[in-house]
């Protein structure tokens, strides 16, 4: 039933936009294969396509030539019947949608893929996907209650909070930060702002939806016999990527959708014992307040 009504919803929009009614019908099958087959006009073939993708059920022939259709709209919702139809198996379908020249494709295509039961998969079309793009960063770590090889309890031994103030802040509205070092050890973030860890609206940036740029330098203590180190999020509204000591850590980004969702990642390998580290994390807010707004601790597991 969710399907079915997804698939409504989703026909909704594209009718809305990009596939909107035109002063054209089609009545059948055969006439809308003619019209793919002989027509170039852009309005006449959007209505058979219409036609002939319905429902998620349309043939296999028929939702692989819309996803190689020349409009961005009509590929982009045959790749959504595809995966609603076939799931972990459309796959190979959407690996190769993940470097269409479209960034609306990419992106719903991204969306299709987070659902992706084998993580692997979702990894690869990620990486084929961010290839295409000014932010070419995208990593999944084993966390240590998910590592099959280990069978013993996971035990928080020592947690370490992160100073919740005194943080540099920037805004990055061209969102190039990646692209001049804002993540690398040795940038002079010093002239940047300082706020604490709650909502940037709260603390002069009102009505600011967009990426900006977090940077802290922290002390660990000297090292503890542990099987992995965990960096905890609370809560950062909504989209983040975490770069260690300038190393790309990994990402929490679920959309609108993880603005309240706590993350962690696992910084085993980048973390520095008994010296200065240093945080970098890039937010991207799309609607009201924005930034990360609740404790970040590390957590050292046995």
């Amino acid at each position: 039933m969710k399907g079915c009504i997804a698939s409504a919803i989703l026909l909704a929009g594209l009718l809305i936009s990009g596939m909107e009614p035109v002063p054209f019908q089609i009545h059948s099958k055969q006439e809308a294969e003619k019209v793919l087959t002989n027509s170039k006009n852009t309005f006449h073939r959007k209505a058979a396509y219409r036609f002939l993708l319905r429902d998620r059920n349309a043939p296999d022939d028929w939702l692989k030539k819309a996803m190689r259709d020349p409009d961005p709209a009509v590929r982009g919702y045959g790749a959504f019947l595809y995966y609603e139809k076939h799931q972990d198996n459309a796959f190979e379908e959407l690996k190769r949608l993940a470097t269409d020249p479209d960034k609306e494709v990419r992106s719903k295509v991204l969306q299709f893929a987070r659902k992706f039961r084998d993580r692997n998969k979702t990894r690869i079309i990620f990486q084929k996907a961010l290839a295409k793009t000014d932010f070419p960063f995208f990593r999944e770590k084993t966390r240590l209650k998910d590592n099959p090889t280990h069978d013993h309890e996971v035990v928080c031994i020592r947690t370490i909070f992160l100073p919740e103030s005194n943080w540099d802040f920037i805004l990055n509205p061209k969102d190039d930060g990646h692209k001049k070092g804002y993540f690398k050890p040795s940038f002079d973030s010093s002239s940047w702002k300082k706020v604490k860890l709650t909502h940037w609206e709260k603390q002069g940036f009102a009505d600011y939806n967009g990426v900006a740029w977090y940077r802290i330098k922290f002390k660990m203590p000297p090292k503890m016999e542990c099987n992995a180190v965990e960096l905890h999020f609370g809560g950062v509204d909504e989209s983040a990527w975490v770069w260690l000591n300038g190393i790309y850590i990994g990402q929490h980004n679920l959309g609108a959708a993880g603005w309240d969702k706590p993350f962690a990642l696992d910084v085993s390998e980048e973390i520095r014992w008994d010296d200065d580290n240093v945080l970098a994390v890039r937010v991207l807010d799309r609607e009201y307040g924005g930034g990360i707004w609740k404790k970040i601790s590390v957590q050292i597991l046995k």
